[in-house]
């Protein structure tokens, strides 16, 4: 006992490190709080889960969505002669399209408007480029060969970017979607951070669409994936059924990856949030406040 109750106040001196170096937001994590959910005897899975969840803050976020976006030259920078590769990415900095990502319901409130508005503050990208996805595709109806960037912080399953390509927007030429516009896919992708999982669907559905990301998250971060980092070794199939019965009892019901399925949209059981947002892909136990329950990170 003395050796878990040793690990428990390392992890929480550890949480305590990184609120006082302005890491953690403390409005807006509570571990204490979530830690003490858990019962005894399950208290030390707790503890590992919260060893392994990731945070990101701001600051992180906008160095890896600018890592993101630079590496764009990459490709660039292939298509060039030595000599003409800055040159051409000045050109792509100053000619592309920056579009949000937008959700089922497009709104103002979606994140992927937050990342149009970093190209511009933090990329020095014109702000005449950033266009909405209708504008953008009525410009390249009306034969624009400007490449297309589409921005946004998280990729969980790609389901919000793969709506966005394949939904129908009004051009001067009638409905038209950026599938149809951009046949041989012209279009890169700038995301902060990806699930392997939501890439290796983007690849499937947009396959010519280049996808740039600050940082691929690992199909085995997921709870129940082979050898997940999430529990301790040998104690992946009593996570497992705490994750079930934490999340059964908070109300997800759902076993069909549904966003009240027990361990996150499409299955993917991930422990992960950013300081503006926590993704439906997470457990449910991380972000849920319901009967009773104090969560990590609080949504809003």
């Amino acid at each position: 006992m003395n050796g878990v109750m040793a690990v428990e106040t390392q992890v929480v001196e550890a949480c305590e490190r990184l609120i006082d170096l302005g890491v953690w937001p403390r409005r807006k994590i509570d571990y204490r709080g979530w830690l003490d959910n858990f019962d005894r005897p399950d208290r030390p899975l707790a503890v590992h889960m919260l060893s392994r969840f990731t945070y990101l803050s701001n600051e992180l976020v906008d160095q890896l969505f600018r890592a993101a976006f630079q590496g764009l030259s990459n490709d660039i920078a292939i298509s060039a002669k030595p000599k003409d590769r800055s040159d051409a990415w000045r050109q792509f900095c100053q000619t592309a399209i920056i579009v949000p990502v937008m959700g089922e319901r497009p709104n103002p409130s979606d994140s992927g408007w937050g990342f149009a508005r970093k190209a511009r503050q933090l990329l020095a990208i014109p702000e005449d480029r950033l266009k909405d996805p209708e504008q953008a595709a009525a410009t390249l109806a009306e034969g624009s060969i400007a490449p297309i960037v589409f921005v946004d912080d998280f990729v969980g399953s790609g389901d919000q970017f793969l709506r966005t390509w394949n939904r129908k927007y009004n051009t001067p030429k009638g409905l038209a979607s950026f599938s149809t516009l951009i046949p041989n896919g012209a279009a890169c992708y700038c995301n902060v951070l990806a699930t392997a999982y939501g890439v290796d669907r983007i690849r499937a559905y947009a396959p010519n669409v280049a996808i740039a990301s600050g940082n691929v998250v690992p199909r085995d971060h997921n709870f129940a994936a082979a050898g997940s980092a999430m529990w301790p070794r040998g104690m992946a199939m009593k996570g497992f059924r705490l994750v079930r019965k934490i999340g059964q009892s908070l109300g997800y019901l759902k076993t069909d990856g549904s966003l009240r399925d027990w361990r996150g949209y499409h299955r993917l059981g991930l422990g992960i949030a950013m300081e503006d947002s926590t993704p439906d892909a997470n457990l449910p136990l991380f972000f849920e406040e319901s009967n009773g329950w104090r969560p990590l990170v609080r949504r809003v």
